[in-house]
């Protein structure tokens, strides 16, 4: 069986792709997570052409989906209702790359497989592509946009897998911060303890 073809990208592609890693860089300082979010989901919409996306967390146990954000055009032309929390054997196959742990391209959505039908007021998908994004071994993200003019292919995958993992960067280097200023908040705190008790023992 022959290698597959490595996926071309045009010098123009390069330099956009360049562009907004050094943008979400620079941006990511001043965003709060939830607005690092939708930054992110937008371009990875932006740069699929697509019209409409999602951006979840995958909680630690990895039978729920938390939903954590869809981008305006997606909000505007949906009335459908959820919940905060969705279970994922409740899900139809919107969740198959986080079922089958890799990239999920379906072209012709009304008739892909593993359907359990969309919400009530969701907006109709013609094409739809979703990512998983790991951290170790688990997803701890997943992309999906929709209703491309045409296909999805693989350079679209690559360029969200690209920005996707550029924000678990960010996300682990947040994480660590975090834990690290906890750790020394709590050292701090136990070293007054104990200077409190020498001195009123």
């Amino acid at each position: 069986m022959a290698d597959a073809e490595p996926v071309r990208t045009t010098e123009h592609e390069e330099v956009k792709r360049a562009e907004l890693l050094l943008e979400l860089y620079v941006k990511a300082q001043a965003l709060t997570d939830k607005e690092l979010y939708d930054y992110v989901l937008d371009k990875a919409v932006e740069l699929t052409g697509s019209t409409i996306g999602f951006f979840h967390k995958v909680a630690e146990d990895q039978n729920t989906v938390i939903l954590t954000t869809w981008n305006a055009a997606a909000l505007e032309s949906c009335d459908a209702s959820y919940d905060t929390h969705y279970p994922v054997t409740d899900a139809g196959n919107w969740l198959d790359c986080l079922r089958q742990g890799r990239p999920i391209l379906y072209n012709d959505f009304p008739k892909s497989p593993n359907q359990k039908g969309l919400p009530e007021g969701h907006t109709p998908l013609k094409r739809f592509m979703s990512v998983p994004v790991w951290e170790g071994n688990k997803v701890r993200y997943i992309f999906g946009v929709g209703n491309k003019p045409k296909d999805y292919g693989e350079p679209d995958v690559v360029q969200t897998q690209l920005i996707a993992n550029e924000l678990t960067k960010i996300m682990m280097q947040r994480r660590a911060e975090f834990e690290l200023k906890e750790s020394e908040e709590r050292l701090s705190l136990a070293t007054r303890s104990a200077g409190i008790g020498v001195w009123d023992w």
